[in-house]
């Protein structure tokens, strides 16, 4: 069985990237604009709307903080439509699904169908987030790399060539992962708390700022998983500057004295 790959609707739903360079026996996948390799994804948000359409097949609308899924259940699975009926929006709930890519095209989404759905919790939905955050921001530090020239995974170097990806890009995707976090009730106070906003970024500027220093959106990306916006970094900037524990050796740069 192929792993599953966890994205948010956000980032899934603006991704059109389709790799048929698979192991034999292996469905093609979609890459997604941060490299995820989906031909199976996991899911946790809230049910929103179902319904039926002509000719019997039913779908599925779950929505997490970024945007939201549509799922379908094939006619055959009697079984998962029993299931959805008896589940009333708005409720949470996890879908396991196949991205069927070679039904999609390249005016459409590939469809998504449910392989598995099931209610669960609040506290279920809000561990999908951080998770999702995570393995997010780790694609994030990958595509940095490969704007850095640094060797990549294929499906990272892919993404990154068709999304024409750039740092604004990635600070826009870091940008969508912390406003998911937000809605996560102690998330973002859990990621801070291992110390005042301007320590945290010294921290990030040391581990990966080099001798070259490090360009403010990827200090921006990088402080995503400790909860910190785009307006505490660059406060917290400002502070090392005046404290002189920090200079620009160029525009826009941020280097360790």
């Amino acid at each position: 069985m192929n792993a599953s790959a966890r994205v948010f609707a956000g980032e899934f739903n603006r991704s059109d990237l389709v790799s048929r360079e698979t192991a034999a026996g292996t469905p093609p996948v979609l890459i997604t604009r941060s490299g995820a390799c989906c031909s199976r994804i996991f899911v946790a948000g809230a049910l929103i709307e179902k319904g039926a359409r002509p000719g019997g097949e039913f779908y599925a609308r779950v929505a997490d903080p970024t945007g939201a899924f549509e799922f379908r259940i094939d006619r055959s699975r009697r079984d998962l439509a029993e299931v959805l009926s008896h589940l009333d929006p708005p409720v949470f709930v996890t879908v396991l699904a196949d991205v069927a890519v070679d039904q999609g095209s390249v005016a459409a989404k590939p469809p998504l169908f449910v392989d598995e759905i099931r209610a669960v919790d609040r506290s279920t939905r809000d561990s999908w987030i951080v998770r999702t955050a995570t393995m997010t921001c780790d694609r994030l530090d990958a595509l940095r790399f490969a704007l850095d020239g640094e060797e990549v995974s294929r499906e990272v170097s892919m993404a990154a060539g068709h999304y024409g990806i750039n740092q604004s890009e990635i600070a826009d995707l870091a940008e969508m992962v912390l406003k998911a976090l937000e809605t996560v009730s102690g998330a973002v106070e859990a990621g801070t708390s291992g110390g005042e906003p301007w320590e945290i970024v010294l921290s990030i500027i040391r581990e990966k700022g080099g001798s070259n220093g490090m360009p403010l959106q990827e200090i921006i990306s990088s402080a995503v998983p400790y909860g910190l916006s785009a307006e505490a970094v660059e406060q917290a900037v400002r502070v090392l500057l005046q404290e002189d524990e920090c200079y620009q050796p160029s525009r826009d740069v941020i280097k360790i004295l």
